[in-house]
Parts: C-alpha cells; sequence; structure tokens
C-alpha cells in the first residue's frame, strides 16, 4: 500500500491511525523547499504548518520503532523561484534524517494537463503505451478510483472503493477498455490521456525512465515488509 500526501490536513491521531494500519510506503509532497516559492503555489496552506505536521509524523514514526512505513520526502523545483530557494542539503536539514528513506526533488511536469509540456518536447520522442495502468490505480479522498493520479480532477472515474473491491474495478470494464485504448495509441480519444506528457517519456522496461526508481523501490518496500 502506498500514500501520496501534502500532509496540509495530517495531525498526530492521523499520523498514529497510518502507522498503526501498516502502510508500507508514504510520499510526503512540498510544492518548493522554502517558504516563499511553496505559498506561491499551495494555495491556502502555510509551509511551516506543513513541515511541522510532517515532523511530527516522523517522531510518531521513531516512537513506534517500526520500520514503516518508507518514507520519502519530495519538493517541487520551479524555475521562477530559483534564486529564492534554499539548497537541497539546507532542505534535508530540516527533518530527522534517520525516519526519512528517501528525499526526491523533480520539476514540474504535465501533470492533470495543468502544466503544459513543451511541444518540441513531445514531438521528439516517440509515444510509448502508458505503463501505470497495468500496475497502479489511485484512491481519491472520497474513495473515488481513478486509474492513475494524473486524473486529479476524477475525469476517469472507475468506481468507488466503499462499494466496490479493489479487485473487481482492477478488472473492471472501463480499466479494460482504457488499457486497450492506450495500448493501440488511441490516447487523443481520452481526455485523461490526451494532454498527458508521461506517454512521451523516455522509459526503460516500459517505465518512465524519472519514475523506474521509485516503481523498483516500491517492489523492494513490498517484497520487504510482506516477509515480516
Amino acid at each position: 500500500s502506498r500514500l501520496y500526501t501534502n500532509a496540509t490536513l495530517l495531525n498526530d491521531k492521523k499520523s498514529e491511525e497510518i502507522i498503526k494500519a501498516g502502510l508500507d510506503h508514504i510520499t510526503f509532497s512540498f510544492d518548493g523547499t522554502d517558504k516563499t516559492s511553496y505559498e506561491a503555489y499551495r494555495k491556502g496552506a502555510g509551509f511551516d504548518k506543513t513541515l511541522e505536521n510532517v515532523r511530527r509524523f516522523l517522531d510518531k514514526k521513531k516512537t513506534v520503532r517500526g520500520r514503516k512505513p518508507y518514507v520519502v520526502i519530495q519538493s517541487m523545483e520551479f524555475q521562477e523561484h530559483s534564486d529564492q530557494r534554499i539548497s537541497k542539503a539546507e532542505f534535508k536539514k530540516m527533518f530527522d534524517r534517520k525516519m526519512v528513506n528517501r528525499f526526491t526533488f523533480i520539476e514540474p511536469h504535465s501533470f492533470a494537463g495543468v502544466y503544459k509540456a513543451d511541444p518540441v518536447k513531445k514531438q521528439a520522442r516517440r509515444y510509448s503505451p502508458c505503463a501505470f495502468l497495468w500496475y497502479s490505480m489511485s484512491i481519491s479522498w472520497d474513495g473515488t478510483v481513478v486509474p492513475c493520479c494524473i486524473d486529479l480532477f476524477k475525469k476517469y472515474p472507475v468506481g468507488n472503493a466503499g462499494d466496490h473491491e479493489l479487485k473487481e474495478l482492477w478488472n473492471s470494464k472501463a480499466m479494460i477498455n482504457l488499457r486497450s485504448e492506450i495500448y493501440h495509441g488511441r490516447h487523443k480519444e481520452i481526455s485523461l490521456c490526451s494532454p498527458c506528457d508521461v506517454l512521451w517519456k523516455t522509459r526503460l522496461l516500459g517505465v518512465p525512465a524519472r519514475s523506474l526508481y521509485n516503481f523498483v523501490e516500491m517492489i523492494a518496500s513490498f517484497l520487504s515488509s510482506s516477509r515480516k
């Protein structure tokens, strides 16, 4: 099991519940490594409050003395605020390094079609079917299940986790049809997939190169937890 969260609503009670539930992997996403860039993009949220939420989660994990969940802290690197951005080393020092398994720093991409990809770069790459549809699904805050995390606005719901077993939704007609359309290169007919730049990324073993480490890491984390 894997959870991505911006941690804005995280509190002590939720932290304890997440850890006790036996979650395998959790990624805390920051929209920038400093207060200025973070609050420019994460409207309504405060950098200091989110930072404290994550720190308290790490304290809870230390108290439990368990290996799970595997903790990743991820931050976006926006060029617009590069002159105000603190160094990666300084950002890492804000957290208990013993409780964080990995830090990642990524550039913006066409998440949910909001950030437009460079059309020249898209045309220079060869189309490749999205591998996400064959190894993952995402569950929204209200239980709505969608094919991948890029479906932020739930354009392609396949059901609700509260009403159906995930295995049933995984093998549903909606998922099967979507996989078929993507496999045969008919992405332009799907509003969810047509603006996505993941279809044009360099791939290794069918997975976007920048995501391969995360994919292998997820499998390793799962195998490690299954042996306990």
